[in-house]
């Protein structure tokens, strides 16, 4: 209780970092140093193994304990803040970089078509059931950008979610959103929160 009205008081204040509060896992803010914490071992003990494939994409790893580890802070702009095309294909060929990658298992296309599926298809119908509970609400039919009124359940029926998950393994972030990606000021990218594993 203590620390989550700690959290609040400090919520809002100048140099405040905007941060998606989840219920497993912490993280702080020490000078130049970012210590993320997890209640789960073994997802720390994931990120921190999957930290050698993508050191040179990831800030650098300072130290891991049983449940934490600390990298440090990279000073820059998210990338949500940036509005260039030329940085943007900059930003591209760092991705394509990041997915060229030749060291990763050779499974069959049945194993990798199901483990997508249950990623792409299953997760993110469970999510948005999830937003839906969470925030009490019902899928509306709204209309967007000018486009006549449509629910998000319609939108979702139209995805080929077969074609989706037709693909094959590379090295991957598993969370690279323009939140998570930081232009720093010499003119380079790090991609942060990266996923213990496909899942």
């Amino acid at each position: 209780d203590q620390y989550l009205k700690t959290r609040k008081l400090f919520q809002g204040k100048k140099n405040s970092i905007n941060i998606l509060e989840k219920e497993n896992e912490k993280i702080w803010f020490n000078n130049n140093i970012v210590i993320k914490y997890f209640k789960s071992e073994d997802i720390s003990k994931k990120r921190v193994q999957r930290y050698k494939t993508l050191k040179e994409f990831v800030p650098k790893l300072l130290d891991h304990k049983k449940n934490m580890y600390s990298y440090t802070k990279v000073k820059g702009k998210i990338f949500s803040k940036i509005s260039s095309d030329k940085i943007f294909q900059k930003l591209l060929k760092k991705i394509d970089a990041l997915h060229k990658y030749n060291r990763v298992p050779n499974f069959s296309k049945k194993y990798i078509h199901s483990r997508c599926y249950n990623f792409y298809h299953k997760k993110t119908l469970d999510r948005v059931k999830l937003f839906y509970k969470k925030f009490n609400i019902r899928d509306n039919s709204l209309p967007i950008n000018g486009s006549k009124k449509i629910k998000l359940a319609s939108l979702l029926k139209k995805i080929d979610w077969n074609e989706l998950c037709d693909g094959k393994f590379s090295r991957y972030h598993g969370d690279l959103h323009f939140e998570n990606i930081i232009y720093t000021k010499k003119n380079e990218f790090k991609f942060l929160d990266w996923r213990h594993e496909f899942e």
